[in-house]
């Protein structure tokens, strides 16, 4: 009973979503013009069986899943669909959705593959190996460095972020580990500097995702990465010990490695100096100028936005990577 209500809830919520979305990609359509609606509507089919046959498979092989993942990552996806088609119907748009299916295809057969989670906790040092080698590879000879960081692996015609493998790969290998020893790590045995803390070799992993993600910083050049992938670690530690004390070290950890790259690297000196103050003319018309014009994007939309295709993205360089908030903000509002 409790499944069906589930995956009910599900269907209803992923009805809303999909109707959301029809309407946001209608509306940026007739922004540009009625022609471009003929484009657009093949999409949003595509997209919209996509979801169903994921819902589909979700009611068979997951039934007592979350109600609201499926319909959360829906909606965030179809805006998304909205405001990249709203830059370029006809690049943008069908590799959304194609990506989209893809997704939805690998989603489901993982559904298929692995009828237990818990099977997961069996390998979570390969996981975890994995994830170091994935989070690495861009710092070899396979990397390219854009925009100072060297984040890309560059496949013939594709590229990719192998850091965006890595976290998966990661989470898995802490959700078992942590689940496997948080009694341990919740109990403190030793005082370090006035703090409980327990054992070293229970501690140890705080210690060594300091170091992964400080070596993504130094080596890869990329702060942000870094503080995503620590303040995952950090997350997870404290939903497993509700202890305080793990994210106050963790972060007082991160903060002293941060303040040593940006000593270090001219370029992260650069982009703080630029984000402190962006409108300097030093800044707004070089480095600062993809993000004054975010902003000024922002100020334009307000709380409550220009509407759907009334905004100016195409002055914000990149928009559809970086900014795209800001895109969805000026025409959504900040409400």
């Amino acid at each position: 009973m409790q499944a069906t209500w589930r995956r009910n809830s599900e269907m209803r919520l992923l009805l809303m979503t999909l109707i959301v979305g029809t309407g946001a990609l209608a509306l940026v359509a007739l922004a540009r013009n009625v022609a471009s609606v003929s484009l657009a509507a093949p999409l949003m089919a595509v997209m919209t069986a996509t979801y169903v046959t994921a819902h589909i498979a979700m009611r068979r092989l997951a039934p007592q899943a979350d109600p609201l993942l499926l319909p959360l990552s829906a909606i965030l996806n179809v805006l998304g669909l909205a405001a990249v088609y709203r830059l370029d119907p006809k690049g943008f748009g069908p590799t959304q959705v194609t990506w989209t299916a893809v997704g939805v295809a690998c989603f489901i057969g993982v559904l298929v593959v692995l009828k237990d989670h818990q099977t997961l906790s069996r390998y979570k040092y390969i996981f975890g190996f994995l994830g170091v080698v994935l989070l690495m590879i861009p710092a070899t000879p396979l990397g390219t460095e854009i925009n100072g960081a060297k984040l890309w692996v560059r496949l013939g015609p594709f590229s990719f972020q192998p850091g965006e493998l890595a976290k998966i790969s990661l989470v898995i290998f802490l959700a078992a580990y942590l689940a496997e020893r948080k009694e341990l790590l919740a109990i403190a045995s030793k005082q370090v500097m006035g703090f409980h803390v327990p054992d070293l070799k229970h501690f140890g992993p705080l210690l060594v995702m300091w170091g992964l993600s400080l070596a993504v910083m130094f080596y890869e050049k990329d702060l942000g990465s870094s503080l995503l992938f620590f303040s995952i670690f950090l997350v997870m530690l404290y939903i497993a010990t509700a202890r305080v004390v793990y994210v106050a070290f963790g972060t007082a950890l991160f903060m002293v490695g941060a303040f040593a790259g940006y000593r270090i690297f001219e370029h992260v000196q650069v982009r703080v100096k630029t984000w402190i103050d962006v409108f300097n003319p030093k800044y707004i018309q070089d480095e600062g100028f993809q993000l004054a014009q975010s902003l000024f994007a922002l100020a334009t939309g307000g709380l409550f936005g220009t509407g759907l295709g009334q905004g100016r993205p195409d002055i914000i360089p990149a928009a559809e990577t970086d900014f795209i908030f800001s895109v969805i903000g000026e025409e959504l509002g900040l409400l």
